[in-house]
């Protein structure tokens, strides 16, 4: 599942977390964390905070330009 989820427009946050880029209205530096559409907080842990900034970026630019 985890890599067929890795081709589309998800991400892993949190060991308990994998996220779908679309549904991202926030992303909280300070705090680590994001806030999805639906209201919900989730924490980006440590473990995963450099991973997902690299992934966030490169999925975001995949997306703004049609890939």
């Amino acid at each position: 599942i985890k890599i067929m989820l890795e081709k589309e427009a998800f991400i892993r946050c949190h060991q308990s977390w994998i996220v779908n880029i679309h549904e991202i209205e926030e992303i909280y530096s300070g705090s680590a964390g994001i806030l999805l559409s639906n209201s919900m907080e989730i924490t980006i842990s440590k473990r995963y905070r450099v991973q997902f900034k690299e992934n966030i970026l490169e999925k975001c630019h995949l997306v703004a330009n049609g890939i």
